[in-house]
């Protein structure tokens, strides 16, 4: 929602404008990012470490996040818009480099 909001602030922004359908898009993008970035926070960062119930089924989450992602990518090369970077791209590049560097 943040990213949404500081996005839109000034009126039409170059990451997220564009019809609706387009924006529709790019919002489904921005909430699979938020879930992902929660499913590699409860993987990462376990309580009871990573070989938990918990954290095992996080993982499974995270992993089934990425392959949809690279699915998407597979036929395009931005999210919510092939011709142009997007919010949603961004959104999905901090949540992949949390997942890299650890």
């Amino acid at each position: 929602a943040t990213l949404r909001y500081i996005a839109s602030i000034n009126g039409s922004s170059a990451v997220y404008s564009g019809e609706a359908l387009e924006k529709s898009q790019i919002d489904a993008w921005l909430d699979s990012s938020t879930k992902l970035d929660a499913a590699a926070q409860r993987w990462l960062f376990a309580k009871d470490g990573a070989d938990a119930p918990e954290a095992q089924a996080a993982k499974a989450c995270v992993e089934e996040s990425l392959a949809v992602l690279e699915k998407a990518l597979l036929l395009q090369t931005f999210l919510g818009n092939n011709h142009r970077m997007t919010l949603a791209d961004l959104a999905y590049a901090t949540s992949l480099h949390l997942l890299a560097r650890n």
